[in-house]
């Protein structure tokens, strides 16, 4: 194989960048092709080179876009190798792994991808869209959440914040996000707002009731320790018998 000047790799590059951005994707597979191939023949030369990275990526990219996933993982590892620190080559191997049906390793390739550059918007909704899908509600609330940060005027990708607030529960955070949503699409959305306020004053109740429980339970436990006593008739008068309380605390049980 002959050696070529860098500049003349370059151009090759930019043909095959050319082929790929207007959709002939088997021209480029063949360009990207031939140059990894260049690559791997004169790998002493090119260790760690920029160029050898570009082709091993694209070439990636374009089996990525035929969904030959497995052939794609292959070239954006190569990539990975030649540059540890490309965020965009975790990403993409991870949005193949997806394609595979493994989902756990796409989340660990985004998660890489977005450790490497925390300010790309998509990472955090791809992550979102898998943990979503896996039904892991609250980590896809909080990459959601991360998205609508970059673009908060985004009714669609707010919506399905509001949708997964009220699935994990948080009912105030829902509500903020269906009240900005009537600001930025002009629709009702007074059912869903009026709904969460019910659901959240109810669970509230719920929690204050158990809170209650808990402590009736916890002071006839203490009460059981100074004798016998009939706590199911007397819990009600015990229980609001401060000097009782205090008679506890100042024993120390």
């Amino acid at each position: 194989m002959e050696f070529l000047e860098d500049s003349s790799l370059e151009e090759l590059i930019q043909k095959g960048i050319k082929e790929f951005d207007e959709g002939n994707l088997n021209d480029a597979i063949t360009f990207f092709k031939y140059l990894t191939e260049y690559f791997d023949f004169f790998k002493h030369s090119y260790k760690d080179s920029k160029l050898s990275h570009l082709s091993n990526y694209y070439l990636g990219l374009s089996f990525k876009k035929i969904f030959k996933f497995a052939n794609a993982i292959n070239f954006f590892n190569k990539a990975i190798q030649i540059s540890y620190e490309d965020p965009y080559s975790f990403y993409h191997r991870g949005l193949c792994y997806e394609g595979l049906g493994e989902n756990n390793r796409a989340i660990s390739d985004i998660s890489k991808a977005i450790k490497r550059n925390p300010n790309i918007k998509d990472f955090y909704i791809k992550r979102g869209q898998i943990y979503q899908a896996q039904g892991d509600f609250s980590s896809a609330k909080a990459d959601y959440g991360n998205y609508l940060k970059f673009d908060k005027k985004n009714p669609f990708k707010l919506k399905i914040y509001a949708e997964l607030c009220t699935q994990t529960n948080c009912y105030k955070s829902a509500i903020n996000s269906y009240k900005k949503l009537e600001k930025l699409t002009s629709n009702d959305f007074s059912e869903e707002i009026n709904n969460l306020i019910n659901i959240s004053k109810n669970a509230e109740k719920a929690k204050l009731e158990k809170k209650e429980a808990k402590k009736r339970e916890e002071f006839r436990n203490q009460l059981s320790l100074f004798g016998e006593y009939n706590l199911d008739q007397d819990s009600e008068l015990i229980e609001s018998n401060n000097a009782a309380r205090e008679l506890i605390i100042a024993a120390g049980l």
